[in-house]
């Protein structure tokens, strides 16, 4: 938490673009929620099949769809997401690049504070990066045809 708090006074004093109601209650409950089903131990252990293996693809493809559905909402981002934002805002990066940086920075910090570090670690990085940012840029022009139909209608109506 004391990371995501960092990286949340990073985004305030840099760009408050994507500092929302939603923001505060992401930073506050992804740490503990996760630490929730660990603690609970209510997921089932690894077999380490190809099952185990389509199930982590499926959930890295379906946390970036979800990422990038809840920032286009403008909802806010969460500390990291919108750290990263941020950073692909000052530097010109595309949006993957600056969260593939982010991530592998974040994973860093939380080695060096004694969090486990795997493979997997690393694919998560560079899958969900790109299925982050294509669903942000669809979700985006899905809204903003929501909206400009929402115009349209309100003019000819």
């Amino acid at each position: 938490m004391l990371c995501g708090l960092v990286l949340l006074l990073f985004s305030f004093f840099v760009n408050r673009r994507y500092i929302h109601v939603g923001t505060i209650p992401n930073a506050l409950l992804i740490g503990p929620i996760t630490d929730f089903f660990l603690w609970t131990d209510i997921l089932p252990a690894a077999t380490n099949t190809w099952l185990d293996y389509i199930i982590l693809l499926s959930g890295i493809v379906i946390t970036g769809i979800g990422a990038g559905m809840y920032v286009a909402a403008g909802f806010g981002a969460g500390p990291r997401d919108g750290f990263m934002l941020s950073i692909s805002d000052m530097t010109g990066l595309s949006v993957s690049y600056a969260r593939i940086i982010v991530e592998t920075l974040v994973l860093i910090l939380g080695y060096f504070l004694g969090g486990p570090v795997f493979i997997v670690t690393f694919l998560y990085t560079f899958i969900l990066s790109p299925v982050f940012q294509k669903s942000l840029l669809a979700f985006k022009k899905i809204l903003e045809l929501v909206d400009n139909k929402g115009v349209q209608k309100n003019i000819s109506g």
